[in-house]
């Protein structure tokens, strides 16, 4: 098995998986962005529901951006605490999503997601947690 997960490695892990969510936001890329979670992972949205497996991850994407179209997303990482195999990080995020023949809506907010090293070695979102600061999408 892999050693001890080092700070650095895992918060260069954390920033790429963080490029490819902007990457995949642009694109309204639903797969790329389930892409990033575990097989087992949960996100808890907006509406309160509560969503279980990369499956139904991308499928909540997929009608997000068939809603509200593609975004320009911001992501900015305030602090990764790293715990045996798991990351804890929090921060910032901006969505400006572009629905087709509308004003494009903004949503801003908080987040805090759980990434946890697979036995390939990467790191994946295992919850997924925003806590946005207005209402939009």
């Amino acid at each position: 098995g892999a050693g001890p997960a080092d700070t650095a490695a895992v918060r260069a892990a954390i920033d790429s998986g963080n490029a490819h969510w902007i990457a995949a936001f642009k694109r309204a890329d639903a797969a790329r962005v389930a892409a990033l979670f575990a097989l087992d992972a949960t996100q808890f949205r907006r509406s309160g529901a509560v969503v279980r497996g990369r499956a139904a991850i991308q499928a909540g994407f997929a009608a997000l951006f068939h809603d509200n179209g593609w975004a320009d997303a911001t992501i900015t990482t305030g602090n990764v605490w790293l715990v045996d195999e798991r990351a804890y990080e929090t921060g910032k995020f901006a969505f400006t999503f572009h629905p087709a023949g509308k004003p494009p809506v903004t949503n801003t907010g908080r987040y805090v997601t759980i990434w946890s090293r697979q036995i390939d070695g990467s790191w994946k979102i295992v919850v997924d947690f925003g806590v946005p600061s207005d209402t939009a999408p």
